[in-house]
C-alpha cells in the first residue's frame, strides 16, 4: 500500500458532493462533519440482554444506508459520528447489522470480493477530534466475517474505554466487502438497582470505587453495607446488613420493616380480645367468661392468683374456691380480723364480729351491760311512802337504791331511825 497524503484526500473529498468516488488507497466514505451523510438517529429502548443482574443501555443506535462505489484496490472507510458517553463509562458494546452486495464476480476478481471487514474505534476524552490523520489513529477492534453475502447478519463487539472519556469512534474499514448497509447500536454496561433484603444499591456504572447499601427505613445498618460495580456490569458479593429498629419488626418478603403494635405479642390470655389504643402506644383486653385482669390471665373462682389474705390457705373447688384463715382473721379470703378471738365480753356475754370487719358487739345476759357486758344497771327511783297512825301521818321518800325491795310490807324496816318516833297527832 502506497503512502497517501490524508490532508490531500479529505480535502478533495471535502470539496465534492461525490464523496464516495474519491480516488486513492484510502477513502473516507462517511465521517460526522459530513451534512449529507446517511447516519440517522434512531431511538430505541429495553434491554436485550439476559442476565438479570446486567443492564445494557443503548448509548446510540447509528443507521448508515446503501454505502456503495467500494473499490477493490483501496480501504474503504465507514466512519460514525461522535459518539459521547458518560465520563464512568469504562466498557462498551458495539453491535452491527449489516448487508453487503452479492460480489459480482465478472466485475471484480475473487480477492476483490472479499468476505470480512474490520471494525475500529478512537477513544477521545476531550471531545471531537478530526484532522487529517483521523482514520489512521484509529485502533482495530476485531474483523468481521461475513456469512451470507447479500443477507442481513450481525457482529456483537465489546472493548473497554477509559474512564473518564468524553466518547468514541467506530469505523468499519472494507477492503472489498461491498457493503450495501450498516446499522450500529453502541451500548455500555451498568449495574442495575439492586434491592437484597433490607438493603438497597443505586444503579452504578463500573468503577473501582466502592458503592455504599442503603438501609430501608426504620433499619439500621450491621457492618459497612459496600459492593463494587464490575466492568461486566455485575455486582460484586456484598458485605454487611441491616436489622429493622427497636419497635419494628421484618414484614413477610423481609425488604421492609413495620412497626409492631402492642397487639401484636398477643398479650391477651385465655382467648382474650387485644385492641390497641388510639395512638397505637397500649392495649386492652377484653376477657371472656370467668377470666379477668389486664391480660386475662386471673381465673375468677379459682386459687390463681391466690385470693387469700393474711396467710390464709385457699382451696380450689372447681370455678370457686375457699379459704381457711389462721387464728385472727376472717372472711371469705381472710381480709377481716377476728376481734371476738380472745371473747371480750364477759358475764356470760356472746361475742360477735361487726359485718364491716370494723370491731365488734357483746350480747350480755341478765342485768349486765357495757361494751364488754362488765357492769349492773345503775337505777334512781324515789318511792314515797305515807304511814298513818292515830293522828299522825308519817312520809318518807326513798331514792337510790340500786335493788328494790320485792314487797311493801317491809318498808318500815327501811325507814330511817329518826323517823320512826314522829307522831303527828
Amino acid at each position: 500500500m502506497k503512502t497517501v497524503n490524508m490532508a490531500a484526500v479529505l480535502k478533495a473529498c471535502l470539496s465534492s458532493l461525490l464523496i464516495f468516488n474519491c480516488a486513492g488507497d484510502e477513502v473516507l466514505l462517511m465521517r460526522s462533519t459530513d451534512t449529507f451523510d446517511n447516519w440517522t438517529m434512531l431511538q430505541l429502548d429495553g434491554d436485550d440482554n439476559s442476565d438479570p443482574q446486567t443492564q445494557w443501555t443503548k448509548n446510540n443506535v447509528l443507521k448508515a444506508f446503501d454505502v456503495r462505489n467500494f473499490a477493490g484496490n483501496q480501504n474503504n472507510w465507514v466512519v460514525s459520528p461522535f459518539i459521547s458517553v458518560d465520563p464512568l463509562v469504562t466498557s462498551v458494546r458495539v453491535r452491527m447489522s449489516f448487508i453487503l452486495y452479492q460480489c459480482d464476480y465478472t466485475i471484480y476478481t475473487v480477492d476483490q470480493c472479499k468476505q470480512s471487514f474490520k471494525l475500529y474505534s478512537k477513544v477521545s476524552t476531550s471531545g471531537q477530534t478530526i484532522d487529517a490523520a483521523f482514520v489512521n489513529s484509529f485502533t482495530e477492534r476485531g474483523q468481521v466475517d461475513l456469512n451470507d453475502p447479500g443477507n442481513p447478519d450481525s457482529k456483537d463487539t465489546t472493548f473497554n474505554i477509559t474512564a473518564g472519556s468524553a466518547g468514541f469512534y467506530v469505523a468499519l474499514k472494507d477492503e472489498g466487502a461491498h457493503i450495501q448497509g450498516v446499522t450500529i447500536e453502541v451500548h455500555y454496561f451498568k449495574c442495575i438497582a439492586l434491592q437484597n433484603g433490607l438493603i438497597s444499591f443505586p444503579a452504578s456504572f463500573p468503577s473501582d470505587t466502592v458503592v455504599t447499601g442503603q438501609c430501608a427505613p426504620n433499619s439500621s445498618p450491621v457492618g459497612s453495607l459496600e459492593r463494587v460495580c464490575y466492568s461486566t456490569g455485575q455486582w460484586s458479593s456484598g458485605t454487611g446488613s441491616c436489622g429493622c429498629d427497636p419497635g419494628f419488626a421484618r414484614n413477610s418478603s423481609g425488604n421492609a420493616c413495620y412497626r409492631l403494635s402492642p397487639c401484636d405479642s398477643a398479650p391477651c390470655y385465655n382467648g382474650g380480645v387485644c385492641s390497641n389504643s388510639a395512638d397505637g402506644s397500649t392495649f386492652q383486653c377484653a376477657c371472656s367468661g370467668i377470666y379477668s385482669g389486664p391480660t386475662c390471665e386471673i381465673v375468677q373462682g379459682s386459687c390463681t392468683p391466690d385470693p387469700c389474705q393474711n396467710g390464709g390457705t385457699c382451696a380450689d373447688l372447681g370455678g370457686s374456691y375457699q379459704c381457711s384463715c389462721p387464728s385472727g382473721y376472717r372472711g371469705s379470703e381472710c381480709q377481716n380480723t377476728d376481734f371476738c378471738l380472745n371473747n371480750p365480753c364477759q358475764n356470760g356475754g356472746s361475742c360477735f364480729n361487726n359485718g364491716d370487719g370494723t370491731g365488734y358487739f357483746c350480747s350480755c345476759t341478765g342485768v349486765y351491760e357495757g361494751r364488754n357486758c362488765e357492769s349492773l344497771p345503775t337505777t334512781t327511783t324515789t318511792t314515797t311512802t305515807t304511814i298513818t297512825s292515830g293522828s299522825v301521818t308519817v312520809t318518807t321518800a326513798l331514792s337510790n337504791l340500786s335493788v328494790m325491795p320485792k314487797s311493801s310490807s317491809s318498808l318500815l324496816a327501811l325507814l330511817p331511825l329518826s323517823l320512826l318516833p314522829l307522831v303527828v297527832c
